[in-house]
Formats: structure tokens, sequence, C-alpha cells
């Protein structure tokens, strides 16, 4: 796995330092952008996402090889599958190497890894992990994108009064 910050040996963190959680959201200008990456890379906006994140892996830790917790989405592909409701997310071990090269380089390669990945992404990390016996990763990227939802979101009548993040694990 790809630790971010080892810490020191004499450093015992209280019991509540688990994680630390950053959340972004996109100016306009810059998701237009990053559409725009998409689309000259012929991938989706995830991949370009998900490159970013890889590379600043690499970058804080100094390594070419990295691994991230990536969320893929899991909801069944059949007839109606989107009105079944339920996330169907499911958050894989991705491994990726950075060979150098450019960022659209970078960016497919992500894809290609994202593509190799898909027939097993219901597959329950937990079990992944079980049958490791040793940690898949320290830290994770989800990019969610629930267009099965956009109408509802988009109403007058739908409002978030709020929301809950539990997503503390180790499988």
């Amino acid at each position: 796995p790809t630790n971010l910050a080892p810490l020191p040996a004499r450093f015992k963190p209280p019991a509540a330092f688990k994680e630390h959680k950053f959340y972004f959201h996109l100016t306009a200008d810059l998701s237009d952008g990053l559409r725009r990456v998409a689309n000259t890379a012929s991938v989706p906006l995830k991949s370009v996402i998900i490159a970013g994140h890889m590379l600043v892996l690499s970058l804080l830790t100094g390594r070419r090889d990295v691994t991230a917790g990536i969320t893929f989405n899991g909801r069944l592909e059949s007839a109606d599958g989107e009105r079944v409701r339920g996330l169907f997310l499911n958050t894989m071990p991705f491994p990726l190497h950075l060979s150098g090269g450019t960022w659209l380089d970078l960016i497919r390669a992500v894809y290609e890894q994202e593509t190799e990945m898909i027939p097993h992404r219901r597959f329950p990390v937990g079990m992944a992990q079980k049958e490791r016996r040793d940690t898949l990763f320290t830290n994770g990227f989800s990019y969610h994108h629930f267009h099965s939802i956009s109408n509802l979101l988009e109403s007058a009548d739908f409002e978030i009064v709020d929301t809950i993040d539990a997503s503390t694990t180790n499988y």
C-alpha cells in the first residue's frame, strides 16, 4: 500500500485519530477544463481526476508505484437497473505504475487500469482483504456522479437537509 506520511515510532496518535478527509468541489471553470482534457484523451472525467490523485500520491511519497482505494460503481447493467435504489459502490485497490510521459499518457494509463478492473468491480473488498491478510490500501478516492438521480436533485421539490459520512473502515 501507499502510506502517505509514516509517523515516527514514538508518536502514538489518540484513539480518535483515524483518518483525514478532503472534499473538493470543483469550480465551473475547472470542471469545464477537466472535461476538455477528458474529451481530448477520449476517457471519462473520472479517469482524469484519478490520474491527478495518483500523481499527487507519487509526488508525496517519491514512489512511481502507488496504490489507492478507488470506488467503483457496481450497479446492475440490466433493463431498469438504474431504477433499483442503492449505491452499489465498492472500493477496490487500484495499483498504478507512473512511468513518466505526458499527462495524456498518465490519464490513458489510468483509464486502461480502470477498464481491466471492471470485471472484478463487484468482488467484495472485505474478502480480498481477508485473503491477502495485509492492508490493501491506506488512502482512498471516490468520484461520484449520481446521474440516475440527477433529475431528482434538480427538482425544486427536493432538498438535501443533511449528510452523514460514516466511512471509517478497514474492511
